[in-house]
């Protein structure tokens, strides 16, 4: 039975709304709490919020849900999430009993908090599977948004380190990784190697974009030291290097970046300090 109507529906049906009076009353094996706002960590809103455990298995939102899962509702009547009683399937992946689902307005899954890792098989991005651990997110689409891997992963044609966090396009590309470990990186015959939890980019056709160097390295004729962010353009040439630094005044520590920019060429184009 459905508690809150189809996903998609801005308003609820009149049967839909008859269930969910019940359910707030307790009528339906559930106890229900309305929570302090002090005390909604899962949903930092303006509205009253109910929550409703369930002493059955039951239909909510069209999610199969095992006795004991907890639902969050808005006094609106709209479902915000779920902490799961048992093993559930949602939007085709099954997540364990102890997870926390959390729901964007229009029904759909915006992130879930995982109580083990979990195996996700997924349309895009283009993968059998992936192993994630902790947190998933996804955009409306219901395409993968961010995940921190359980087990080394060939991505992108780069072998990511497990405890990496990676993070995709609304189209399924990767865009960046935040990596566990220092990694090493071909570009045009060079070896460049990215710092240990350092972000690295990627343009939307795969190429590498940006990494913070591990160790001095000698870029196209240019030599740059250890925690530099360098850049590329989608050809692999070097179009950018930056330097966040800290500098003592007298009115306290602040930084300061310097960044060169570089012409197709390779020769400098531009130095600016902020």
């Amino acid at each position: 039975m459905s508690l809150v109507g189809q996903a998609t529906r801005k308003h609820l049906k009149k049967e839909d709304l008859r269930q969910l009076h019940q359910i707030l009353r307790g009528g339906i094996d559930t106890e229900v709490t309305e929570l302090d706002p002090g005390n909604r960590r899962l949903l930092p809103n303006r509205h009253k919020v109910f929550s409703t455990r369930l002493h059955i298995p039951m239909r909510v939102h069209g999610l199969e849900l095992g006795a004991g899962s907890e639902t969050f509702y808005t006094d609106g009547g709209r479902l915000t999430s779920i902490a799961l009683g048992a093993d559930t399937e949602i939007e085709g992946n099954t997540y364990p009993e102890g997870s926390v689902a959390h729901f964007f307005p229009e029904g759909r899954v915006d992130w879930i908090s995982l109580a083990q890792d979990v195996t996700l098989r997924l349309a895009r991005p283009k993968l059998k599977q992936l192993r994630a651990q902790r947190l998933v997110s996804f955009y409306r689409n219901g395409v993968l948004k961010e995940c921190t891997l359980a087990n080394p992963m060939l991505l992108g044609g780069y072998e990511i380190p497990e405890d990496s966090i990676v993070h995709f396009s609304n189209e399924g590309q990767l865009v960046w990784v935040q990596i566990s470990q220092a990694m090493s990186f071909e570009l045009q015959d060079k070896l460049l190697v990215a710092r240990d939890h350092s972000c690295v980019e990627f343009h939307h056709n795969g190429t590498l974009r940006a990494i913070v160097l591990a160790a001095a390295t000698e870029i196209q004729g240019h030599r740059f030291r250890q925690e530099v962010t360098v850049c590329f353009d989608m050809a692999g040439r070097l179009s950018l290097a930056k330097l966040r630094e800290a500098i003592a005044k007298p009115d306290g520590q602040k930084s300061s970046q310097t960044a060169v920019r570089f012409h197709r060429d390779g020769m400098i184009r531009e130095v600016t300090v902020t």
